[in-house]
């Protein structure tokens, strides 16, 4: 049982986690500084975590991918991470 509820999220121009989510591009894009500061975040934090846990708790395929992010700024999510990211938050 429980109460049904309906998460909605919003995005403004730094819009990285939402490019990750729908597209896998967890890639910098132009920052720009916008009223809600909180959400200008070009490099969050929690994203290894999110990947850590879809990746089933595949440590090195995370570090892998983490290295080749904060080596080129930009990452492709493999297309079964991909997928597994879009399942479990949008089903």
């Amino acid at each position: 049982m429980g109460l049904p509820i309906q998460l909605v999220a919003a995005v403004n121009k730094n819009d990285i986690i939402h490019r990750a989510i729908q597209h896998g591009d967890f890639s910098l894009g132009d920052t720009e500084k916008t009223l809600a500061s909180a959400m200008d975040i070009q490099e969050p934090y929690n994203m290894e975590r999110i990947l850590w846990l879809i990746a089933d708790g595949d440590s090195g395929k995370i570090k892998a991918m983490m290295e080749e992010f904060n080596a080129k700024k930009e990452l492709r999510l493999p297309t079964e991470l991909h997928k597994k990211v879009d399942y479990r938050l949008f089903n």
